[in-house]
């Protein structure tokens, strides 16, 4: 669930003065969220505020598991309060693996998939939802507060990906530049570079993320980043690498 797919449910959440509003995908699978004054809530604040609620106020104890494409807010969360992370390539099946496996909290990815401690290994849209409107219930609290409290524990969080068809030439181009481990994604000191899926440049309170599709000729650009400038930026930079 994307924001630009979700005109009508945004419109009649602020026309009808819901609380919540819930998107699903056609199987019910990923999650997408409206607030109350219609803005969209996208899979990392969700994923978050889930985490926390399951460990602040279930007391529920577990690891963590996430792909490479999802907030460095559970990086953050994961390393104040000691709780052992597994980070895995962009895919739901590495997460249910290690949760099929271990004692795991939370597992997810960045497209709106996610399993918990309280159900099965594996994703449940429509289970979230509810669990979602349960922190809301529990703590009393709106969707909009749940999220400015993100904001306010670890800093403004900003998130974009870009799919972008390439040619054969121009998709190797870039898969090159990046294999070079630039110093500089434009103006952005690269201050490590994580391979596990792909090419993650982590740059201060950032990232961009480059992975090429193995079946078509496209590459995904992520980024992450304080403002949503600043994402942009990381984006436009990373779709010049030659």
């Amino acid at each position: 669930p994307l924001a630009e797919n979700l005109n009508e449910l945004i419109q009649n959440v602020r026309r009808y003065h819901y609380d919540i509003g819930i998107a699903c995908d056609g199987d019910a699978d990923r999650l997408g969220a409206v607030d109350q004054h219609g803005n969209f809530v996208d899979s990392h604040k969700i994923f978050m505020i889930l985490l926390k609620y399951l460990y602040e106020e279930r007391k529920r104890r577990g690891a963590v598991v996430k792909t490479v494409s999802l907030t460095s807010m559970v990086d953050k969360f994961c390393e104040k309060n000691k709780i052992e992370m597994f980070e895995t390539p962009v895919g739901f099946k590495y997460a249910a693996k290690i949760m099929s496996e271990k004692n795991v909290l939370i597992g997810g990815e960045e497209s709106g998939g996610l399993g918990t401690i309280l159900h099965i290994p594996e994703r449940d849209g429509i289970f979230n939802a509810m669990l979602l409107m349960e922190v809301m219930a529990v703590r009393g609290k709106s969707l909009k507060q749940l999220c400015d409290e993100l904001d306010e524990e670890f800093g403004v969080h900003k998130y974009q990906r870009r799919d972008v068809k390439v040619t054969p030439t121009v998709k190797e181009q870039i898969l090159s530049a990046c294999k070079k481990k630039p110093a500089k994604i434009g103006n952005f000191e690269v201050l490590s570079i994580n391979n596990k899926d792909g090419f993650k440049f982590i740059v201060n309170d950032g990232w961009l993320l480059v992975r090429a599709s193995g079946t078509e000729p496209l590459i995904r650009f992520y980024a992450e980043g304080k403002t949503i400038s600043m994402v942009n930026e990381l984006l436009d930079e990373g779709m010049k690498l030659k």
